[in-house]
């Protein structure tokens, strides 16, 4: 049985996260893996106390009670509490689970706030072998019917076209490839990419869009919003726009859930 997998540190961004990723977790039929990485090991300042690790144990069977009624006990709940870096336990989690997706959100609270908000989310949104989906604030999960694909049509034959495909599938999804323009590009050779990466992308309701605008951000956000896109997938560091700022542009400000691997 294929798993999702999503980090928790108690915040409310990421229970929210949580319960987005239990919906689609329920949706696809899949395990809940929840984790929750207590420290970091070799530095004892940076270890909970005894009473402290009750704390945490009683809040994280509350949450697999509260997940288990949400998802009517129709899925498999894991709840997973570990020592170390969370980006390294994550890394091992999926080590071992293969998952489906990995589901945060994008800032969590105290000694972990920094991770959230910076390393932890982008780090493993760019090396990660498993698809990332980040979670804004506040967001609600939804059947997904519409993929947004960003692209900037550049190094085509390096896309993982099967994986963009099993995603389509797994998803039943409809797949919008949009490259955004701002007007430099010849049409005729941005026209002949946009066919060539259709091409390959055949047999999973693939549509190719044109897009002009100078700020990328916002051409990406307003065809999502004008198209009823439910998430944005794009590939921050090999691929597209998204050098630094444009990736985490996208990851912390953009109110789609976008999901990226390699």
């Amino acid at each position: 049985m294929q798993s999702i997998i999503t980090p928790t540190d108690f915040s409310q961004a990421s229970l929210n996260a949580v319960n987005y990723a239990a919906d689609m977790a329920l949706a696809l039929n899949v395990r809940l893996v929840v984790l929750h990485a207590t420290g970091t090991p070799g530095n004892s300042g940076d270890i909970y106390t005894a009473p402290a690790h009750d704390e945490i144990d009683e809040k994280l069977n509350s949450l697999k009670n509260d997940l288990m009624k949400r998802t009517n006990k129709k899925i498999p709940v894991h709840i997973k509490k570990t020592i170390g870096f969370t980006e390294s336990e994550i890394i091992s989690a999926c080590r071992h689970q293969k998952p489906l997706a990995v589901i945060m959100a994008t800032r969590g609270a105290s000694f972990m706030e920094h991770f959230f908000k910076g390393s932890i989310t982008v780090y493993l949104s760019k090396n990660l072998k498993y698809p990332v989906i980040v979670v804004p604030r506040g967001l609600e999960h939804k059947p997904i019917r519409k993929i947004l694909l960003a692209t900037d049509l550049e190094n085509i034959s390096g896309l993982p076209i099967e994986r963009i495909k099993n995603i389509v599938k797994v998803f039943n999804a409809q797949l919008d490839v949009v490259h955004v323009s701002n007007g430099e590009d010849k049409p005729e050779i941005t026209l002949h990419r946009m066919n060539e990466l259709t091409g390959y992308l055949s047999g999973c309701n693939a549509h190719g869009h044109f897009i002009y605008n100078k700020n990328v951000y916002e051409g990406i956000i307003d065809f999502a919003k004008e198209n009823n896109a439910d998430i944005i997938l794009t590939f921050p560091k090999k691929h597209s726009f998204f050098y630094k700022s444009k990736s985490k542009q996208l990851i912390f400000k953009a109110p789609f859930a976008v999901m990226t691997f390699q």
